[in-house]
């Protein structure tokens, strides 16, 4: 019974080395050795050198130069509008109009009270010359029956009634010397009474301060007007401003009077720096620049963007905006050297629309990557394809 046996058990190990040869010689071929990246293609850019003068571009909206906000200065209910939004007036052009029916009285009043005093002085003046000359002929009375009295030659009742007549008469002088004295300030009373009820009945009609356009009318007819309430807004659209707040390097570049170059619509438009404020705002710290501009080619409102001149760099070293790669709040570009990138770290200084000045960083005339940085790597192998 063994001996029948081994032939299976050969078998069996001939199957298991026919199965190992199998897999030997079935098996997957090794991965080939990992190489070198094939060089990627890069466009590159020189680092240049130049002259420049940079630009500060600030937006903002273009208004009228000279606008008002006119308010009654007298209450009362409206009577009259005689414009509306968008009309063109002239000068003194009578705007809104109020019910002065007790302004006229008003000034009827005081006119009739100026003229009353006018009167009154002019009596008190005739009658303070009869006073006088009535006071002088009392005095000679006086003084008669007193040299009659000391002769005997009078009654002494005679005499005190005569005293007693020219106190009297001595004081009606002093009443009308005192009427005259201040007749002028009375009369002054009466003018500034009759001034003010003549400007408060012109003050009635809102005239235009100016010629320009009616921008808003806020009152109706019907409608009643207390003391310094919005009527009317007008504005002058002969010139406009574009004000704007700058920081403190642009702010010290400029100068009153500076001519500034100012964008609206596609248009280029001249201005001129009409005011800058000297000290910045203790909350911004930015200062406030107001532009000249003529009204001619623009309107109040459109959106506009100025270009404020900075200071002059001489020798500025400039790379392409594309060029930067920003990594973990820091700015680095990728210079060429030998076929391979070196990452360099770069301090960045004003834009300059496509291209930024470099403050440390690569040197002019160096090569590096012009765009497309965000993929690359130090030491990377790569070929230049285009400057």
């Amino acid at each position: 019974m063994i001996r029948s046996r081994f032939p299976y058990k050969s078998l069996s190990l001939l199957a298991l080395v026919a199965i190992a040869v199998a897999l030997v010689l079935t098996r997957p071929a090794p991965p080939p050795a990992a190489g070198e990246p094939p060089p990627l293609r890069v466009r590159v850019a020189t680092v240049a050198q130049e002259d420049v003068t940079p630009l500060e571009r600030v937006s903002g909206r273009l208004q009228a130069a000279r606008q008002s906000r006119l308010r009654f200065e007298v209450g009362g209910q409206v009577e009259r509008r005689r414009v509306e939004p968008g009309m063109q007036v002239g000068a003194g052009q009578p705007l809104l109009e109020l019910d002065a029916a007790d302004l006229r009285a008003a000034v009827t009043e005081a006119r009739a009270g100026f003229s009353q005093e006018q009167t009154q002085i002019e009596r008190d003046r005739r009658l303070l010359v009869l006073a006088r000359d009535n006071v002088a002929l009392q005095r000679d009375e006086v003084r008669r029956l007193e040299s009659l009295s000391a002769r005997e030659l009078g009654s002494a009742s005679q005499l005190d009634a005569a005293r007693g007549q020219l106190l009297q008469l001595e004081a009606e002088l002093a009443r009308l010397q005192a009427g005259v004295d201040t007749a002028e300030a009375r009369l002054a009373l009466r003018r500034t009474a009759l001034e003010r009820a003549e400007r408060d009945l012109a003050r009635s009609v809102l005239k235009a301060p100016f010629a320009g356009v009616v921008n808003a009318v806020a009152l109706e007819t019907g409608d009643y007007v207390t003391p310094g309430g919005e009527a009317v807004t007008l504005v002058d659209p002969t010139a406009l401003d574009f004000y704007a707040e700058l920081r403190g390097e642009v702010a010290r570049a400029l100068a009153p009077g500076q001519a500034v170059t100012v964008e609206v619509d596609g248009r280029m438009l001249e201005g001129r720096i009409l005011a800058l404020q000297a000290e910045p705002d203790e909350t911004t710290f930015t200062h406030a620049v107001r532009v000249r501009l003529d009204g001619a080619h623009a309107s109040p409102g459109e959106l506009a963007m100025a270009a404020f001149p900075l200071r002059r760099r001489e020798a500025a070293r400039l790379i392409p905006v594309t060029a930067v790669l920003r990594d973990e709040g820091r700015s680095y570009v990728f210079r060429v050297t030998d076929g391979r990138l070196e990452r360099l770290p770069v301090e960045l200084g004003l834009r300059l629309d496509s291209r930024y000045i470099v403050r440390t960083g690569p040197a002019a005339g160096q090569v590096i990557v012009a765009r497309d940085v965000a993929a690359l790597s130090d030491g990377q192998p790569v070929e230049i394809v285009g400057d």
